[in-house]
């Protein structure tokens, strides 16, 4: 079952549940059976150990450990697609019940590199508004695909939009994401993915420790 998640505060997250789940946790708030192994697939939304004191891997550990719970990560800082997709996913356990992956990013922000390099040329803009964020978008479904093969409970989540100063970055960061996203969401629903909806969520300067990366708000 599709339920999106938009509150302000990502404490309190909340997923709908399959089955007759109890309700987890503040931290990640998925709903979950019993016994439960969490996995978490990605890149530094939750491997973020390098640019925040208590990163999401202590917080979760820490949670698991006091329920009972197996945690696994996955998610390295500096992962794009196909990094999940070669590296990560044939690494879940067996024994997984929930997955969460929050990918993508590192995609959008390399296109924006290449534009930067173009100086941000407008044929060059044009393609990636349309042509690159088309071949980002199958790599995404591919992705959201082989998860949710899996079998088990599985959430993606949107891409939150990084904190730049210079006016040309931003307007192009809420284009590219206002496309991307929508694309995201639209497949959560079609494959019935939980969603955790970053973008909606992670909009205040408080969020994060530096322009891209979350804080420990």
């Amino acid at each position: 079952m599709f339920h999106e998640v938009s509150d302000a505060s990502p404490s309190l997250l909340s997923l709908t549940p399959r089955g007759n789940s109890p309700t987890l946790s503040p931290i990640i708030g998925l709903s979950l059976c019993s016994p439960v192994h969490i996995v978490l697939l990605g890149d530094s939304t939750f491997d973020n150990s390098r640019h925040v004191d208590v990163s999401i891997h202590k917080l979760l550990a820490a949670e698991c450990s006091t329920m009972g719970w197996e945690c696994t990560f996955l998610a390295q800082d500096g992962a794009n697609l196909e990094d999940v997709a070669r590296k990560q996913l044939g690494r879940i356990p067996d024994s997984a019940t929930h997955v969460i992956l929050s990918v993508s990013g590192n995609d959008l922000l390399r296109l924006l590199n290449e534009l930067s390099a173009n100086s941000f040329a407008p044929r060059a803009v044009y393609k990636a508004v349309t042509v690159r964020l088309d071949d980002i978008c199958q790599k995404m479904k591919q992705v959201l695909q082989s998860v949710t093969a899996i079998g088990c409970h599985a959430a993606c989540c949107t891409v939150y939009a990084p904190q730049f100063d210079q006016v040309l970055l931003k307007m192009l960061v809420s284009t590219s994401l206002a496309v991307h996203n929508g694309r995201i969401r639209k497949m959560a629903r079609d494959m019935g993915l939980s969603l955790i909806d970053l973008a909606s969520i992670c909009t205040q300067p408080s969020d994060f420790a530096n322009a891209l990366e979350l804080s420990t708000r």
